[in-house]
């Protein structure tokens, strides 16, 4: 089992401003934690956290979307990324709808399960540079062959 170690935010204190709940709150649902030397965060529940994560998430340079066919978002999704050498590099599940990791630069095989379904593509991450990968699935109830 892997070590995670939470990350404290400090924009709280500063923007105490926006308001009672404000971006704070939202930080609740969107932590932001450390795998194996790769830092992640997960959200998007809600308006508001999809807009604080769109700001927080630009520094991550993997960005992954969890839907159903119809444009439904997803949330409690398995995140399994392995490198070039078959080696993990981190494993963690998805607290909402958009997954952030900040990677090295290379080629990485990303899987995402739920349900018992998985999905797998490959990426080449650039350090610099935002990549995004979508992943969906039939909506909830449909029959589609499971991965073994």
């Amino acid at each position: 089992m892997q070590l995670r170690k939470k990350i404290v935010i400090g924009l709280c204190g500063s923007l105490l401003s926006l308001g009672p709940v404000g971006i704070c709150g939202a930080l609740n649902q969107s932590d932001a934690y450390v795998s194996a030397g790769v830092s992640y965060m997960s959200g998007g529940i809600g308006e508001d956290e999809l807009e604080m994560l769109a700001e927080l998430g630009q520094a991550y340079n993997l960005k992954l979307i969890f839907a159903d066919t119809t444009g439904h978002y997803l949330s409690d999704v398995s995140v399994g990324i392995t490198d070039e050498r078959n080696r993990q590099v981190l494993a963690a599940v998805s607290r909402g709808p958009w997954f952030f990791a900040k990677l090295p630069a290379g080629r990485y095989h990303v899987l995402a399960t739920t349900q018992g379904y998985t999905r797998e593509q490959m990426v080449r991450v650039l350090p610099q540079h935002q990549i995004r990968l979508a992943f969906s699935w039939p909506e909830s109830g449909s029959h589609f062959a499971k991965r073994e």
